[in-house]
């Protein structure tokens, strides 16, 4: 029988907890999650949830009536992190913002979430202005500059600390190699 991380819920040779490293983040990040990502092998989801301090997951496609999510956004800043015509730029917005949600699915996955939920619509968006790589190779992104969730976390807490947090991608490159079947 196969022995599991109870942090990461890898199985124990795919585990990456010896590489995470716990980022203390000023804003509040909410990850909303579409259910067939939990289980998936090469998301990155789970791995923000053990990093970063000041995190929510939330997993479903409806969120309208979610209470829970509802009362940490009642009285907050938030915005959106979507790319898109309609997103300003992160890197000059972000001190306007306390509250950071992220849809963490397939690109049709989460627009799913983003369609089902009125409230995200709403809000304001906002994606990054600069060139940013994804070191993520295992999951294509459908432009250049797209990032995975953990990526994008990752990225938005760096331009918050102004610090350079990218020792913290060791994890991903870990689960990328062990997916490849090399050994970091």
């Amino acid at each position: 029988m196969r022995q599991y991380c109870k942090k990461c819920l890898k199985v124990s040779e795919a585990c990456y907890c010896q590489y995470i490293k716990s980022i203390s983040n000023s804003k509040k990040i909410i990850i909303l999650q579409h259910p067939t990502e939990v289980a998936h092998p090469l998301g990155t989801a789970k791995m923000a949830e053990l990093t970063f301090k000041n995190i929510d997951l939330f997993v479903g496609e409806d969120f309208n009536e979610c209470s829970k999510l509802k009362s940490l956004l009642i009285n907050s800043r938030p915005a959106l992190f979507k790319p898109g015509q309609e997103s300003v730029s992160y890197e000059e917005a972000h001190i306007d913002f306390d509250t950071l949600i992220f849809l963490d699915g397939t690109w049709k996955k989460a627009n799913k979430i983003y369609y089902m939920n009125r409230f995200l619509q709403e809000m304001p968006h906002v994606s990054f202005n600069g060139k940013y790589s994804s070191i993520y190779r295992l999951r294509k992104e459908p432009k250049e500059n797209y990032l995975s969730t953990f990526e994008a976390i990752l990225k938005t807490c760096e331009i918050d600390s102004n610090k350079d947090l990218s020792s913290s991608l060791k994890a991903l490159e870990y689960i990328q190699q062990f997916q490849e079947g090399k050994t970091i």
